[in-house]
């Protein structure tokens, strides 16, 4: 007999916990009666999932802040090594490394390179904690222990991305690189020389704590340089609570009126906006995003603004019921009928292709502009990268003040020292990175083709 092929998406381990504690509190309802009323929605949900209620309130109340399908999920204690630019270039390029040697790395493999070849400041629990995030997956590796093999979503986010990047860069088009950094009033060097002899006394002032916060935003290009001088670039120094990294302190209100008011403008015809994956970027326009909460009524309303046709997996049709009586009968039935997992089912399958409001912003300008976005976690693919890198050496060096005012002056005098040629040399960096992915990537597809 034929061994019937799988199909289907591949269910995580979390799932499976959560589909056997469902079942098993139907079969307990089903043999002892219903204990919880089904007018305590809440209480139900809590001891079926095996989540706490004050978790399940969270899940109603901001969906939006869990991770999509897929993608590893974001922790505080994971950012601060998936948010450092050189510590998760330096993991790719080893991984790269080993995957071009044809050596399955291992978590003590991997750390063992970076800290011989890159000096990585992080340690291994560090690194471990914060793999899932740049898009890695650990796996069983027979009876030697285990190796890391990368997420199937970020090798696809990747392999669209470079091929979009080639078709551009073969048409003709130039590339602009954006990104955002931050740089700190008390930013500067740990440790320095010092002699009291010669120089006196140390009176120099000891600050404690990061200090106010300058958030940073430009666009370049290795033909243009900065796009724009100084007058487009982005700096601000008004926010004072400090976070892991800057992308908690923008929002897609203020990072849509720059764009629209300082970049777009001065984009040359046919130009490609290259952005990373911060959510202020990924704002999606209303007529695309989904329900902002998970009960049937959201499910509904929504359902009912896309014009979708309400028919259940019976076959039947409640397009025509009114919204009262399709919420009054699954309330009453909690299975069978136009019910919340129908409600949900139907959304789940009309949810339209995202379109993001930077996209419009830009691509809609009828200058013919594209908006082109990264990769998760893969910042030695973006140049402006070693920019930042080289912005806040500088300020580390000459900070002596702790003062906004000043650091920003720091800032202005190294950006106006960056040229085309700078940006050229930068950007002749990511590109060889390209090419190791793209290379990379098109041997897994033609191992798996001969499989």
């Amino acid at each position: 007999a034929t061994k019937r092929k799988r199909t289907g998406r591949r269910f995580t381990k979390q799932e499976a916990h959560l589909i056997v504690s469902l079942v098993e509190f139907f079969k307990e309802e089903k043999e002892n009666g219903t204990r919880i009323s089904l007018d305590r929605t809440l209480d139900r949900a809590a001891r079926a999932t095996g989540f706490s209620k004050a978790t399940i309130k969270r899940m109603r109340h901001d969906p939006d802040s869990f991770p999509e399908a897929g993608e590893p999920e974001s922790r505080t204690r994971n950012s601060v090594c998936a948010s450092d630019a050189d510590a998760v270039t330096a993991i790719h390029h080893v991984m790269l490394e080993m995957k071009e040697a044809r050596k399955s790395p291992s978590v003590r493999s991997l750390y063992a390179k970076l800290q011989a070849g890159h000096g990585f400041p992080y340690s291994m629990s560090t690194m471990y904690r914060a793999l899932p995030r740049l898009g890695y997956d650990l796996c069983p590796r027979n009876s030697y222990g285990e190796y890391i093999k990368e997420q199937d979503f970020a090798k696809r986010q990747r392999v669209e991305y470079l091929t979009r990047l080639r078709q551009y860069r073969a048409e003709g088009r130039e590339i602009f690189f954006q990104d955002e950094s931050w740089v700190n009033t008390h930013t500067r060097t740990k440790m320095r020389w010092w002699n009291d002899a010669i120089f006196g006394d140390d009176t120099e002032k000891i600050v404690s704590g990061k200090g106010q916060r300058s958030i940073l935003s430009g666009v370049g290009s290795a033909k243009s340089g900065w796009l724009g001088g100084w007058d487009s670039f982005f700096c601000t120094h008004k926010v004072s609570r400090v976070h892991d990294d800057c992308h908690k302190d923008m929002n897609g209100a203020v990072f849509n009126e720059w764009l629209s008011a300082d970049v777009i403008p001065l984009m040359p015809d046919g130009s490609v906006l290259v952005v990373d994956r911060a959510s202020y970027h990924l704002v999606r326009t209303p007529e695309t995003r989904p329900p902002t909460a998970n009960n049937k009524a959201d499910f509904l309303k929504w359902l009912r603004d896309h014009s979708v046709q309400l028919v259940d997996s019976a076959g039947r049709d409640w397009t025509t019921e009114s919204d009262e009586a399709i919420l009054k009968r699954a309330k009453a039935n909690g299975t069978g009928g136009m019910n919340r997992a129908e409600l949900e089912r139907l959304t789940q399958e009309n949810l339209p292709t995202p379109i993001y409001e930077a996209q419009v912003l830009v691509e809609g300008a009828k200058r013919d502009l594209k908006y082109l976005i990264l990769p998760t976690h893969h910042p030695e693919l973006n140049p402006i990268e070693l920019m930042w890198r080289r912005m806040k050496g500088f300020v580390e060096r000459n900070n002596s003040n702790s003062n906004s005012n000043d650091v920003e002056a720091l800032v202005r005098e190294e950006f106006n020292r960056i040229t085309a040629e700078d940006w050229a040399d930068c950007e002749r960096k990511s590109m060889k990175y390209e090419v190791m992915y793209w290379e990379m990537d098109q041997q897994d597809e033609d191992s798996e083709e001969e499989e």
